[in-house]
């Protein structure tokens, strides 16, 4: 054998996974179950339901199992407003529509 470079032959082994694709993958099945699991409470629907939701993809709020809102009246009473899968089953009421947002 002659000088030079000595090349060795190295076989490539490909994964069927890679670890971008199970971030993206994991993401995708993860992303909505803070808003599927959790209750969300808010005392004022101006001051932070309001924004929480304008503040929200289509998608996340369609996940919304669980809100309250405090809504008070003359005789300081508290009302709840019913989860997001009451709303869409409601006819004539509108998720958007009740928190006035555009898709």
């Amino acid at each position: 054998m002659g000088e030079g470079l000595i090349q060795r032959s190295w076989t490539k082994q490909r994964y069927p996974i890679s670890l971008l694709f199970v971030c993206r993958q994991l993401h995708a099945e993860t992303a909505l179950l803070p808003y599927s699991l959790n209750e969300f409470y808010f005392i004022s629907y101006e001051r932070t339901a309001s924004c929480f939701i304008k503040a929200r993809k289509p998608a996340q709020i369609r996940a919304l199992q669980k809100m309250r809102v405090g809504l008070y009246s003359e005789g300081d009473e508290e009302y709840d407003v019913p989860p997001g899968l009451y709303w869409n089953e409601q006819p004539g009421v509108h998720w958007a529509e009740l928190f006035e947002i555009d898709f």
